[in-house]
């Protein structure tokens, strides 16, 4: 009686000096087909920005070219080797190790020989940035908003207008989401109210330059739009994006910063008692608390007690909190009239 021996497959090489933020594997595909699957594609800089962006729009050609079979792409990570040859996954990880030091300058030369597209995707975050402003500077403008200047007190990552309110700053950021040229840019309204960030900033140990530049609130009007899920990769992508945004500034976007303005609608959230634990427990913070307290005192709530009672109960649960015990104390020894005064704004 003979008994079959199953073999196990070989093991296909390892792939090393393409990607040091997460190296290509080769896997085995069905019917031995062989797959190459990169987890960043196109490949990073260890500065997080995509790495010569139109040289992998077509990288299955280059691959074909380089290993002498067929490669189909079969989506933007994965490409698959219907028929490999023997050597394919020997010749395959070879080539993919040494790309950066052999193959990848004549590549790009040859790329750079060639006139660049006004459509070319997205090579830089500041690329994105700046077709960003020159699409939305003028819709913005209508309704008061200006591009912000660069400060460190805001994501860099992100484009911001803002426009003064009677409480303080209104400002709409859009931020890519991903790593460039593979955007998903999404809207993110915030709003500071000045007169809260005076009696708060130095609570939480912020210095003065930044409480004109600190959130008080913030929301995603369009976190439904199924825009949101866009993935932009070029200035064509941006628009057709854009087409679905733009006329959310009057009918989502400037409404919802006027609702986030009005001190009454930010105290109801953030002192929000019927929910019962609080969300921002999920973010270990008391940021919402403070600023809630601290409004419940402005607007004069006659049950100030029981919402200071509310949040002392709820962040008792967290390992620790960076201000909330102060603000407490600051609030419930202190009128409305004299936190104004202090802050400068009465």
């Amino acid at each position: 009686m003979s008994s079959q021996v199953k073999t196990a497959p070989a093991r296909l090489p390892r792939i090393k000096g393409f990607d040091r933020n997460g190296e290509p594997e080769l896997r085995s595909g069905e019917n031995d087909a062989l797959e190459i699957v990169f987890n960043f594609m196109p490949p990073q800089t260890a500065s997080g920005e995509g790495r010569e962006p139109e040289l992998f729009e077509t990288f299955e050609a280059v691959l074909s070219k380089a290993l002498g079979v067929a490669v189909s792409r079969d989506d933007r990570e994965m490409f698959v080797i219907a028929k490999p040859d023997a050597d394919t996954a020997e010749r395959a990880a070879a080539y993919l190790s040494s790309f950066w030091k052999e193959h990848a300058k004549p590549l790009k030369a040859a790329l750079a020989a060639k006139p660049r597209s006004t459509d070319a995707p997205f090579a830089t975050l500041k690329e994105f940035h700046a077709a960003l402003v020159e699409r939305l500077a003028a819709p913005l403008l209508k309704y008061g908003f200006k591009k912000a200047g660069k400060s460190k007190y805001r994501d860099s990552h992100a484009v911001h207008f803002r426009r003064k309110s009677l409480i303080g700053m209104q400002s709409l950021s859009i931020s890519g989401g991903h790593l460039p040229p593979y955007l998903n840019p999404g809207v993110m309204l915030s709003v500071t109210h000045d007169l809260v960030e005076r009696i708060y900033g130095p609570m939480s140990g912020r210095d003065e330059a930044s409480w004109t530049e600190t959130q008080t609130i913030g929301q995603t009007p369009l976190a439904d739009d199924p825009s949101n899920a866009t993935r932009v990769y070029r200035p064509s992508h941006l628009d057709a994006w854009l087409e679905r945004v733009i006329p959310q500034i009057p009918q989502t976007i400037v409404p919802t910063l006027e609702h986030l303005s009005d001190p009454a609608h930010v105290e109801r959230i953030f002192n929000d008692m019927p929910v019962d634990p609080p969300a921002y427990l999920k973010n270990f913070s008391d940021h919402e608390a403070c600023r809630g307290l601290i409004l419940a005192r402005l607007l004069g709530r006659d049950d100030i007690a029981a919402i200071a009672a509310f949040h002392h109960k709820h962040l008792a649960t967290l390992e620790f909190t960076t201000t909330y015990p102060a603000v407490e104390a600051y609030v419930m020894g202190t009128s409305r009239d004299e936190m104004i005064a202090r802050a400068g704004l009465g």
